[in-house]
């Protein structure tokens, strides 16, 4: 797993916030060059940021990133190396 990196986004625009989420997906780069990404849907629809559905696609993208964290870091400490991760998250809107 050295050379893996992921980010979990969602789209920002600079002036407003779309209050509906078309996609929710985990993007994971590693170090293969046949197969450099590995995209994985959680949620694909059209759907209301507040709704049951989004909220839950969206605890899991995040709890499986923060686990590829756990172990990345697990994995560079024992090879003497950092990890470096970027990690892009849909805004919170007051608006839902």
């Amino acid at each position: 797993m050295v050379g893996l990196g992921a980010v979990v986004g969602g789209l920002n625009r600079k002036h407003r916030v779309d209050n509906i989420i078309k996609r929710i997906s985990l993007h994971i780069v590693v170090n293969d060059t046949d197969q450099p990404s590995i995209t994985t849907d959680f949620f694909k629809g059209y759907q209301k940021r507040s709704s049951g559905t989004v909220k839950d696609a969206y605890t899991e993208v995040e709890r499986l990133y923060d686990l590829l964290t756990v172990l990345m870091r697990q994995v560079d400490y024992r090879a003497g190396e950092e990890t470096i991760l970027v990690k892009e998250t849909i805004p919170n809107d007051s608006n839902d």
